[in-house]
């Protein structure tokens, strides 16, 4: 997953190295993929993640995003994952949507929820796929599911999740 500070600590480790020599013939040697940390901010607490009891410095904006993805590191980019904590949690997600959905090459964008507040994880899912759907680009999501009642419950950390 990669955090503002990790694109931050990325682009200073290659800064004044032409992106040439992270590539071969066909560019293979720069990311296709790309795992996107939105947020630390979760409602879950999971028994086997403390991303939320960690608390990001900062969590980077729209047009910060926008300026990191036109680092030529990234110009192989055709998938990127959204994850967090609970992405949907951020008010400004569609927003980053724009910025991820209109960058050069972009075939996919996958996002990974729990949905525990469900009407507003469907709102901002709605208008995430809109998004996608403008710009021709797929759209998927996955919901976290550690068992069934209790079960669930107890690895989420929250009764009734």
């Amino acid at each position: 997953m990669i955090s503002f500070k990790i694109l931050s600590k990325i682009k200073q480790k290659f800064a004044g190295s032409p992106v040439s020599e992270l590539r071969d013939g066909e560019g293979t040697l720069l990311p296709t993929t790309l795992n996107l940390m939105v947020t630390d901010a979760c409602n879950s607490r999971c028994v086997m993640c403390n991303v939320w009891d960690s608390k990001q410095e900062k969590e980077f904006t729209p047009s910060e995003l926008s300026e990191i993805l036109k680092d030529p590191l990234f110009e192989n980019l055709k998938s990127i994952g959204v994850s967090g904590g609970e992405p949907t949690l951020r008010r400004d997600l569609p927003e980053l949507f724009q910025v991820l959905a209109g960058k050069k090459g972009i075939r996919g964008i996958s996002l990974i929820t729990n949905a525990l507040n469900e009407s507003a994880a469907i709102s901002q899912l709605d208008r995430c796929n809109g998004i996608c759907k403008e710009a021709g680009v797929s759209f998927s999501v996955m919901v976290s599911l550690d068992g069934i009642g209790s079960v669930h419950d107890s690895v989420r950390g929250r009764k009734g999740s």
